[in-house]
């Protein structure tokens, strides 16, 4: 198309045309009937025939079209931009806009319209037309009906009258001042009729907005659950307890989708009474990846927020476990601080240093498919022991609490245990200083390659009697709830005596295992770590033995 370079639109297409024809000619010209030695046409001359014939029919047809629509006399003008096309653009553009609607709107008629019909007004008024007073106004003088004071703006006042009740011109009397006073009612009328189709559309806007979940949520100390999956219901129920003793709280859940759907699976499965205990439901539709849907559920202002690991049909482990870490990514991606903490549902351990690492201390991760499978096997090792599970991992009884207690520091925890007459301390969260951490962090090596949470926090179950309490660790309790225990004054005199727990002998064992998990093999060797030499594990699974076999390499 080099050739056309620097033409018109006009004259290019012109002499694509030509060309068009030109060739279509040549073609023909050289084999007008047959081939040039006059034989009968071989298939290349039918071929042609048969594509000028498309050429000259697809070209007459483009020519008849240019025609009928106008565009056959182009002159490279016809499509120029003009003053007219960027006001309507750009009101167009305002249009879009609903916040500016209603500007686009007032602005014109309280600045030209109305004082253009009220000069009319006032001007067939004192200078031309019939005289008209109204009936029940005593204000207007006999003589003329009009009042020496008659001005502009009493003339503005009634036509803007006319215009909010257009009723109200039909005492109007006089052939002109009929026809005016009706022009200034329709006026009103166009008027109030556009201005209230857009406030209509605005509310309607404003309802879809609020059924998709789209609205903003303005929360403080909340709870932000990030997915629905088939534990959020029951992790509801659990978070509605816990917040029982508070007066209830606030648990905002988003996922991607139609809150309807999600909130219609709520309504079925809980009771609202019973099961929330005063807690307050609000569901959104977002993206928990993306920053901005985030930051609408107000989450940096949250406690906590909880980000569950897809399980919808068609997600493997490795893709759920790869959209909680955008997630995470997100989360700390946003320009607010969070206030509360990260708890991240992961399905392989495999990944969980990963998560932990990009984290870093705001972020904790619970592998629920390993955590049941544990204890799953120590249920079944000890019979009753998931009875207690149940008792200590939920919220009604007695559960699991984790605080500091300042008044502590310097006391052993063989003390401490003598102060807590309604818990029973078990264990102690030491947190290093931020040097601490540094140190550790610049002396990592095979036997430390762990997440900076695990580095910071040191776990230690039962310590010993004598370990002193510093001011920055935290006890872990077994109580009823989080305020129904406190520490009181140790007593003077205390016996501590226990008898220790003898050495631990291991037994050989025969264990049943039914089904097939993926994390087979770490669980057994979890097995492994607590049964004697000899021990037997038996499998039956639908799984074939070559899977089996293959998936424990």
């Amino acid at each position: 198309m080099g050739w056309l370079w620097g033409r018109s639109p006009r004259q290019a297409k012109v002499s694509s045309f030509s060309v068009l024809r030109s060739a279509a000619t040549e073609d023909s010209a050289t084999s007008p009937g047959g081939s040039p030695s006059g034989g009968s046409p071989s298939r290349y001359e039918r071929a042609s025939k048969k594509r000028n014939f498309s050429i000259h029919a697809a070209t007459s047809q483009l020519e008849e079209a240019l025609h009928k629509a106008g565009k056959h006399e182009y002159d490279g003008h016809e499509y120029a931009t003009t003053l007219y096309d960027k006001i309507f653009y750009t009101l167009d553009e305002m249009m879009l806009n609903n916040y500016t609607t209603a500007l686009v709107i007032a602005t014109p008629y309280a600045f030209i319209v109305l004082p253009i019909l009220s000069a009319a007004w006032y001007l067939l008024r004192t200078h031309g037309g019939d005289s008209y007073c109204a009936d029940d106004d005593e204000a207007y003088d006999d003589d003329g009906c009009l009042p020496d004071d008659y001005g502009y703006f009493d003339a503005m006042w009634e036509t803007w009258g006319f215009q909010a009740d257009p009723g109200t011109h039909s005492g109007v009397t006089g052939t002109y001042n009929q026809i005016l006073s009706a022009v200034i009612a329709l006026t009103g009328m166009a008027f109030w009729f556009t201005f209230a189709a857009f406030i209509v559309d605005r509310f309607q806007e404003m309802m879809e907005t609020l059924k998709r979940g789209r609205n903003k949520v303005v929360e403080k100390d909340h709870v932000v659950i990030l997915g629905f999956t088939d534990k959020t219901l029951a992790l509801i129920c659990e978070l509605s307890l816990a917040m029982e003793s508070e007066g209830g709280g606030v648990i905002v859940i988003m996922d991607a989708r139609n809150p309807a759907e999600v909130t219609e699976m709520i309504d079925e499965e809980l009771d609202h009474h019973y099961d929330l205990r005063g807690t307050k439901l609000v569901v959104r539709q977002g993206n928990p990846s993306f920053v901005n849907d985030l930051r609408r559920i107000s989450t940096a202002e949250a406690r906590a927020v909880v980000v569950l690991a897809p399980n919808r049909e068609g997600d493997d482990i490795e893709q759920a476990d790869a959209t909680v870490l955008r997630t995470v990514l997100s989360l700390k991606g946003m320009p607010e601080k969070m206030q509360g903490h990260i708890v991240a549902e992961l399905n392989d351990v495999d990944n969980r240093q990963i998560v932990e690492l990009i984290g870093e201390m705001d972020v904790e991760t619970v592998v629920s498919h390993d955590i049941c499978g544990r204890l799953m096997l120590m249920a079944a090792r000890h019979p009753g022991l998931a009875t207690v599970y149940d008792k200590v991992f939920g919220f009604q009884g007695n559960e699991f609490y984790l605080k500091n207690w300042p008044e502590l520091e310097g006391r052993t925890f063989g003390e401490v245990m003598t102060m807590f007459p309604d818990a029973v301390p078990i264990g102690v969260i030491s947190t290093k200083t931020e040097d601490e951490v540094e140190y550790l962090r610049k002396l990592r090596n095979a036997q430390t390659q762990r997440s900076i949470r695990s580095i910071r926090y040191g776990m230690c179950l039962n310590p010993p009697l004598d370990y002193v309490m510093q001011a920055t660790d935290n006890l872990l309790v077994l109580a009823e709830d989080d305020d129904t225990y406190r520490p009181v004054p140790a007593p003077t005199a205390y016996n501590l005596s226990m008898q220790m727990a003898g050495p631990n002998i291991m037994v050989k064992e025969k264990t049943l295992l039914c089904g097939w998990r993926r994390d087979m093999e770490d669980l057994i060797t979890v097995l492994d770590c607590e049964v004697g030499r000899g021990s037997e594990v038996h499998i039956v699974a639908e799984v074939p033995i070559e899977q089996r076999m293959s998936d424990m390499d």
